[in-house]
């Protein structure tokens, strides 16, 4: 008789341990898939901030060629300003010079 209470003990055991790995098998697939769909969120996430930063980049370098092209457009126009400026002190010290020939200085 303590052979078949051996036997019995036995398959009890093995009964618990198969029940104990069914749901240790579970419990992976249910990780699997938790793994699975936080990859696939992080890959989501990743992928609108790389888009955002494409995005954010191009504006900034439009942004840098428009204030490339203003800066470039504001030289040429003090350039032009100095030049209108000497010619206008020129004519003006010209009229001076007249001014002081003509009263006899």
């Amino acid at each position: 008789m303590d052979i078949e209470k051996t036997m019995e003990f036995l398959l009890e055991q093995q009964s618990r341990f198969d029940s104990q790995m069914d749901r240790l098998s579970e419990f992976q697939i249910q990780a699997e898939e938790r793994q699975a769909s936080s990859e696939a969120r992080h890959d989501t996430d990743m992928a609108a901030i790389r888009a955002e930063l494409r995005r954010a980049v191009r504006f900034s370098v439009e942004e840098s060629r428009r204030e490339r092209e203003q800066r470039h457009k504001l030289a040429g126009t003090v350039s032009d300003l100095d030049a209108n400026m000497a010619k206008l002190a020129a004519t003006l010290q010209q009229f001076i010079e007249s001014l002081k020939h003509k009263n006899g200085s």
